[in-house]
């Protein structure tokens, strides 16, 4: 456990599927979190209450996982991703990890784009060329520069009941 002046608990390093992954620090010192180390709560339960006690946490290395030793070159993150859906990362450590699982989700999304046409028209002030070439916009593509999406709502899926026939 990270020591300052007072104990504190460790620092969550990525959360996967409802398991999170804390960092581990040298000679449990909070000034001192290390490169390789990470650990998990033994019971996988991510409450929180268990992270003031030292028992319910169990440190490991990430190079001991068969992931990182296939692919070293990915991030620590997808290694531990890896690790988790694969359960050798509960191997390893012991822990009872239960995964969420994924559900389906309805999610309504925006998208606002900004682009720019410059359209010819023939009028006889600005003000009605203006109003022309709205009406004509239309009928013309127009390439866009930008792109941004925001989401507006998310909803979980309800199951669908099985029906008898």
């Amino acid at each position: 456990m990270p020591w300052t002046e007072t104990w504190e608990p460790p620092q969550a390093y990525m959360r996967h599927r409802g398991v999170t992954v804390y960092h581990s620090y040298k000679d449990d010192r909070a000034d001192h979190m290390l490169e390789f180390w990470y650990q998990v709560l033994v019971d996988g339960q991510d409450d929180g209450a268990d992270l003031y006690d030292e028992e319910a946490l169990r440190e490991f290395d990430v190079r001991a996982l068969p992931e990182y030793k296939t692919m070293p070159e990915l991030s620590h993150e997808s290694i531990l991703q890896r690790a988790l859906d694969s359960g050798s990362l509960a191997e390893l450590t012991g822990a009872m990890l239960e995964l969420e699982q994924p559900q389906d989700w309805d999610v309504e999304v925006t998208r606002t784009c900004a682009a720019t046409k410059t359209i010819r028209v023939k009028a006889c002030s600005q003000q009605e060329a203006g109003d022309i070439a709205l009406d004509y916009a239309g009928d013309y593509e127009f390439s866009e520069k930008d792109a941004d999406y925001t989401v507006e709502s998310t909803k979980a899926v309800a199951e669908e009941a099985p029906c008898d026939i």
